[in-house]
């Protein structure tokens, strides 16, 4: 390795104690004279020396071939300390190595190497090590030694070089209509398995609820159905309305999922996303594992003011959606092969069309002006949860998101109700129309039992809708809870897989790794995920037990949080190259 005569001429230690804060003090005073060159960041090593106690340190090569090494080590160097008392710690920078110290940091193992290829500046890592000083200033055996100091180094500066929140939304859209199929399907099977039941269970109240009046107009092979056992009514019902499902009716709704699930995920993608406030909570997270929250977060926020008018308009058009003077013509018409019994049968499944019809259209034009309001409302909120403190305006937004999801369920139970009143309107209100419309089909000598049959059905109508609602009503939430369980699970993978993809830009590194038994160098494309998935498998092999895992992990997001969020420096460039002007470096990449 060349050594340049002006990094022979800086060799020196350097204390990073950071003692005059940041921008200030001798370790700034070196920085702010480098070059570009200087202080580009070729390459970045972890090497472990095993002669005595291991220790580990870092290794910067840089891009003008000038080498810089920085430790961590007690100042009590000849004394053992507890094995977790914290003792004053000595950080250190060793500048511009010569042809010797170069050789002794070769003579240890390399860990892991970072080819940087000068696209990392020196203040990436100082800005790691004034963070430390702030954040894990002493040193303890266990927990914040050479192993804490050295890997957090470098998951900063891996973590800068490959950031979250610049997501693509294009391509992370792409990887969510690769789970619309399977969601779809899911989907589908959780709202026709809830539908069955209302059906079944609302049949089922009606039977309990009838009187004598009701049963007298009944054909003889509905007044048979009808004395079924609750348990065998259900049963029936269920079988009956499954059956109907899948002679076509399953097809369209799922067609309409389908077509809702791809409407929420451009809305996602280009919304949430894409929102500033979500990109910075998600450049502030260090670790992929807390990157769920974010993005399950920001999805949320997004289905908040949709979910309900969505799914109620799939419904509506997979199910409800019909032509409601043909149901009435299909009473009409005596030469109907599906109603060889005549058209008291035909004018109850009429009714029930009619029904179904009214209720889901109701349910969902009540929907869309509720979450119309809804929506108003979470704008406000966020609004007024970034102003809450303008030092820090993201702490009142994840305040606000970590409540969303209590949020959602009380929405969701207060939806349920109204939808569910206004489907019993609607409902009502169809099924009336078409018994009137179809009373002159009827043969004339059941007019007046039929007639004081509907009349009994409407005078326990309300009664029946609203014990079936107390019945339904926590079925009805948990599918809704499963069918956002799993969208969130859908958009979380997808950019969990974006942010994965080694091909993907801006989203790898090139890296070596020494494999332990051969003591080969392996070269690899690494990821965030492949970075950290390394360090935790070399944590656990060092780290004593899983609340001190627990407690680096949490310290080393702290010191990625202050180091993030630091203000620029300058690098001064030469007059002859730069005219003097200097050149800003800033680790907030937001």
């Amino acid at each position: 390795m060349r050594v340049s005569k002006k990094a022979s001429e800086a060799l020196s230690k350097l204390s990073l104690d950071f003692k005059e804060g940041w921008g200030q003090g001798p370790v700034f005073e070196w920085y702010k004279k480098l070059s570009r060159d200087e202080s580009s960041i070729d390459r970045l090593e972890i090497r472990f020396d095993k002669n005595g106690m291991w220790h580990r340190f870092v290794v910067l090569y840089m891009k003008d071939n000038t080498v810089h090494r920085f430790d961590r080590r007690p100042e009590a160097i000849n004394t053992w300390v507890g094995l977790n008392s914290p003792v004053e710690t000595r950080d250190e920078c060793i500048r511009g190595l010569d042809k010797e110290g170069v050789e002794e940091v070769e003579r240890a193992d390399c860990e892991i190497e970072l080819l940087l290829d000068g696209k990392v500046d020196l203040k990436v890592v100082l800005s790691a090590c004034f963070a430390i000083s702030k954040t894990a200033k002493d040193y303890t055996v266990l927990e914040h030694n050479c192993f804490f100091f050295s890997w957090t180094i470098l998951m900063v500066t891996s973590r800068y070089s490959m950031p979250y929140d610049h997501l693509e939304p294009g391509a992370v859209l792409n990887r969510i209509k690769h789970h619309i199929p399977r969601l779809t399907s899911s989907i589908v099977d959780d709202i026709t398995r809830l539908l069955v039941n209302i059906v079944a269970e609302t049949v089922s109240t009606f039977k309990i609820t009838a009187n004598e009046a009701v049963y007298r107009g009944m054909s003889p092979l509905a007044r048979a159905v009808a004395n079924f056992p609750t348990p065998i009514l259900r049963f029936f019902c269920r079988r009956t309305f499954s059956a109907r499902l899948y002679m076509g009716l399953r097809r369209q709704l799922q067609a309409k999922v389908k077509e809702m699930l791809e409407g929420i995920a451009v809305r996602v993608t280009r919304g949430a996303l894409l929102h500033s406030s979500i990109k910075r909570l998600l450049a502030e997270r260090l670790w992929l594992s807390d990157l769920n929250k974010i993005v399950s977060a920001a999805i949320q926020m997004e289905l908040i003011g949709i979910l309900w008018s969505a799914v109620f308009d799939a419904l509506c058009k997979g199910f409800g959606e019909v032509n409601m003077e043909d149901v009435i013509q299909s009473v009409h018409n005596s030469r109907s092969r599906v109603f060889r019994n005549g058209s008291r049968p035909a004018q109850f499944f009429a009714v029930w069309n009619a029904a179904l019809h009214g209720g889901l259209c109701s349910a969902r034009d009540l929907a869309k002006k509720e979450e119309a309001e809804v929506q108003q409302e979470r704008e406000d909120a966020i609004r007024n949860a970034l102003r809450e403190d303008p030092d820090d305006p993201n702490r009142g937004l994840q305040s606000l998101f970590e409540q969303d999801e209590e949020y959602l369920l009380k929405l969701s139970k207060q939806m349920f109700d109204r939808a569910w009143s206004a489907a019993a309107i609607g409902a009502k209100r169809e099924a009336q129309h078409v018994v009137e419309k179809t009373k002159g089909a009827i043969e004339s000598k059941f007019h007046g039992e039929r007639e004081r049959m509907w009349q009994a059905v409407w005078d326990i109508w309300d009664d029946t809708w609203d014990r079936t609602q107390r019945s339904v009503r926590t079925m009805s939430i948990e599918t809704l809870k499963s069918v956002v369980s799993q969208i969130l699970a859908a958009g979380c993978q997808a950019v969990l897989d974006e942010l994965n993809d080694a091909k993907a830009e801006g989203h790898s590194l090139k890296a070596r790794i020494l494999r332990d038994k051969t003591k080969r160098q392996e070269n690899h494309r690494m990821t965030n995920r492949t970075i950290q998935e390394l360090m935790q498998k070399i944590m656990e092999k060092y780290t004593v037990n899983g609340t001190i895992l627990d407690s680096l992990h949490s310290t080393m997001s702290q010191v990625w949080v202050h180091a993030h969020n630091l203000p620029p420096l300058q690098t001064v460039e030469s007059m002859d190259t730069m005219g003097g002007v200097g050149t800003t470096v800033n680790i907030n990449t937001s």
